[in-house]
């Protein structure tokens, strides 16, 4: 068992492109989180107010605590499918754009 958690993590978890994921998965996930609690807890710019109106109503609370809006922001974003949270996070980065059609 040794010998193989070894191999596996040589050859499987710590391959380049595995890595590479992993490493742009945490830049995807910090990008999310900041933006939206931040957005969330201010909600005073008109930037804040649409990256609000982005998180679906079944995600925000009626709360005034920060703690109960972070864990609103929190669960809306480990929800999120890799695909969409890369989508989203390049489309509120400016990155790409959402298509016009």
């Amino acid at each position: 068992m040794k010998a193989i958690k070894e191999i596996s993590t040589k050859k499987i978890y710590n391959y380049s492109s595995v890595v590479q994921i992993e490493l742009a998965g945490y830049k995807v996930i910090d990008g999310l989180l900041e933006e939206f609690v931040s957005a969330y807890l201010r909600n005073s710019t008109k930037h804040d107010k649409k990256l609000v109106e982005l998180i679906p109503n079944q995600f925000l609370t009626n709360a005034e605590d920060e703690y109960s809006k972070i864990l609103s922001v929190i669960d809306f974003i480990s929800g999120m499918t890799d695909l969409y949270a890369v989508e989203l996070f390049r489309k509120i980065k400016g990155i790409s754009f959402p298509s016009m059609s």
